[in-house]
């Protein structure tokens, strides 16, 4: 069931594929909403919310759609999709949240006929490639499959030995180095009934054989120096086995690859844009995780300052950009277990764990997947470091609290020091956090803001942005509030949320009813066209003082020439 502290979480997240606003006030056509359902669905799922402006600062205006019972079970009759419709009465107007159910596994939703996906803010039907990538979800891994027309002629030896290497080393079993390589493959179960697999292939086939049978095994690198630039100063295509491209291609990055210098006291050292272990781990979830099947081609885009990986075919099923630290599922699951035997799994970390946690200590931003569609993956790092006393807040941390922080935490701390609202499992560590000296907060219940200690904005000499984000306690709220009465007479919401506009809706309405229980203001009016006034103030009396005070006032000069005309 969502509650009001739901919603108000919900107004500073982001809208992407699995999140819709819209303000629908008065209604929303059951069309539309099947449309909408049909379309979150075939994205893995999500919530429209009604009665919530869509464009940032979000704000409650409440709806009067959807009051029918019986929505949902129309929903399901016409698309075999049972959503939940909850009905949430908060303090600035009823909203609405339809939460809609992922696809299942190889099946698009649609409403007679039509297949919907959104395209930015619009509901688009879905292309043939689209419906054909749902649709192989059911087929069996495909990295798995032999290829008939290959033969241990088509692999190659220096890629065979590189594998048989990295495995005995990872395994403790040297024999691996001895014997026939054939049975070494069979084992690993690289070669099925003698005959090479698409894994196989991915990983040691040699160079004309992967032109011939795989073409799409192919990594294109560009580099352009102004990232507007129609033509690469530098292009390599690498169609080679995976085992031997590796080290070419983050050797290809590396030689653009310039440094920042930290300085931390009397204390300096280099940071480069693009740390090895990162990149490697970027280019490991390329090779595991891309769609074979599609044709294309896999691409590495570098700047001076910006690095971006494209790889085909979108996120695995289930897997998001929201939940990408949490959740893995391999698209080509016996690739991702030879990659496992080489070592090489281990030796990039956790996977995006090692990723986030690595560019966050270096005081740069997170990975960025917000390009990624249901045609292709995009990471994209950027390499400057945005603040360096991000870097020094954590380590004085770690060093004179003893504090470990995971990169869940890391994640969390880098959203509050960029202002972004807190989910609800985010508020309940950022609580813990604030108890190791990490956070503090201001404020209580839904609108309780954090954010990064004292001590970093010390470090950054920015004390005032420190105040700023503080804010106000809530007695210095009140009589802001009162302040303002006193002087204009009655205020309707939106010009007392101007009066105190760090504080969000929910918490001036808790302030008012505060001064209204200590019978210091009342209300006039009834819904839309009501106004906060003085309680001391008769009834009219608020319009006329705040006629009175938007109306210019008189200086002695005048009254005097008005005596005189008179």
């Amino acid at each position: 069931m969502t509650t009001s502290q739901d919603i108000d979480g919900l107004l500073g997240a982001s809208e992407d594929e699995h999140l819709e606003f819209k303000a629908a006030e008065n209604n929303f056509e059951l069309d539309e909403l099947v449309k909408y359902a049909v379309a979150l669905s075939n994205e893995g799922g999500g919530r429209l919310v009604l009665g919530v402006t869509d464009k940032k600062p979000r704000r409650v205006v409440g709806t009067r759609a959807l009051r029918a019972e019986d929505v949902a079970f129309r929903i399901l009759q016409r698309i075999q999709l049972r959503v939940s419709i909850d009905a949430v009465d908060h303090v600035a107007g009823r909203v609405v949240v339809v939460t809609i159910p992922p696809r299942p596994l190889g099946q698009p939703v649609h409403d007679r006929g039509q297949y919907w996906v959104r395209s930015g803010e619009s509901v688009v039907p879905m292309t043939q490639h689209q419906l054909k990538t749902i649709f192989d979800e059911t087929r069996p891994d495909f990295s798995a499959e032999p290829l008939p027309e290959a033969t241990r002629f088509d692999l190659d030896e220096r890629a065979i030995l590189r594998f048989r290497e990295l495995w005995a080393r990872k395994a403790g079993r040297p024999e691996l180095l001895e014997g026939p390589w054939a049975q070494v493959l069979e084992d690993a179960e690289l070669v099925n009934a003698g005959m090479p697999t698409v894994a196989a292939m991915i990983l040691l086939g040699e160079e004309r054989a992967l032109g011939r049978l795989l073409p799409q095994n192919e990594i294109i690198f560009e580099f352009r120096d102004d990232p507007n630039d129609l033509l690469a100063s530098k292009r390599i295509e690498f169609r080679r086995p995976v085992l031997l491209a590796l080290d070419d291609l983050w050797s290809a990055i590396n030689a653009f690859n310039k440094e920042e210098i930290i300085e931390d006291g009397f204390l300096k050292w280099n940071v480069p844009m693009f740390r090895e272990r990162v990149v490697r781990e970027a280019l490991l979830n390329v090779v595991a995780h891309r769609n074979y099947r599609s044709q294309a081609a896999s691409f590495i885009k570098q700047t001076p300052t910006e690095l971006a990986i494209i790889s085909p075919g979108g996120f695995p099923e289930s897997v998001t950009a929201a939940n990408i630290l949490t959740r893995s599922v391999p698209r080509n699951r016996r690739l991702a277990e030879a990659l496992g035997r080489c070592g090489l799994v281990e030796r990039a970390g956790s996977g995006a764990d090692l990723m986030f946690g690595t560019v966050l200590r270096d005081g740069k931003p997170p990975p960025d997947y917000s390009r990624t569609s249901v045609d292709e993956v995009v990471v994209e790092l950027r390499g400057q470091v945005q603040d360096q006393h991000f870097i020094h807040f954590l380590n004085q941390l770690e060093n004179e609290r003893d504090l470990s922080f995971t990169v869940a935490d890391l994640v969390l701390l880098d959203a509050i020091a960029r202002g972004h609202r807190l989910g609800g499992e985010q508020r309940r560590r950022a609580e813990e956090l604030k108890a190791k000296g990490a956070l503090e907060a201001s404020g209580a219940g839904a609108g309780r803001k954090y954010l990064l200690a004292s001590r970093f904005y010390a470090l950054a000499k920015r004390s005032g942005e420190y105040t700023r984000r503080k804010g106000l306690a809530r007695g210095e709220h009140e009589l802001l509030l009162l302040k303002h009465l006193e002087q204009f007479g009655a205020s309707s919401m939106s010009q007392l949320e101007e009066v105190i506009p760090s504080v969000d809706r929910r918490s001036i309405l808790k302030t008012l009813h505060s001064l209204k229980d200590q019978g210091k203001v009342r209300l006039e009016g009834t819904k839309r066209g009501s106004k906060w006034v003085v309680a001391g103030q008769k009834p009219g009396e608020s319009e006329k003082k705040s006629r009175t005070s938007a109306a210019p006032a008189t200086s002695d000069t005048d009254k005097t020439q008005d005596k005189t005309r008179e």
